[in-house]
């Protein structure tokens, strides 16, 4: 969290309980519209969910969970095999194809493309 600040987009002033992996009052610096109370909060379909928000989130100061998570290719595979909708699934391939294009392959293709300049991937010979 003290080398990540600005990707929460909290500042220096906000707590972090690494214990219960809250952010504390972390809803300043043009965010303030963002606090609610328990009660305005949308609810979790799961009790335990609510319980543990209940317990450990102040709502009144403006707290806040970090959620982090992780995807693997088993965790892809059951995304696209039990939410993603069937006639979705297409498009979804679609989307990864053009990532994929995007993230990996042009850049190679422009690394090697030594007559024009592509941004921050330039020929050797011209940096």
């Amino acid at each position: 969290m003290s080398d990540h600040r600005h990707v929460f987009g909290v500042g220096a002033e906000v707590r972090f309980d690494e214990e219960k992996f809250v952010i504390q009052d972390a809803y300043t610096g043009g965010s303030d519209n963002l606090t609610k109370s328990f009660e305005s909060a949308p609810k979790h379909r799961k009790a335990i969910y609510n319980e543990v928000c209940a317990q450990d989130l102040d709502y009144d100061r403006g707290d806040d969970f970090i959620q982090i998570g992780r995807i693997d290719l088993n965790a892809a595979r059951k995304y696209l095999t039990r939410i993603v909708p069937r006639r979705s699934v297409a498009g979804v391939a679609a989307a990864l194809v053009l990532v994929t294009l995007q993230r990996i392959i042009l850049p190679v293709l422009h690394w090697f493309d030594s007559r024009r300049q592509w941004g921050d991937l330039r020929p050797w010979g011209s940096r």
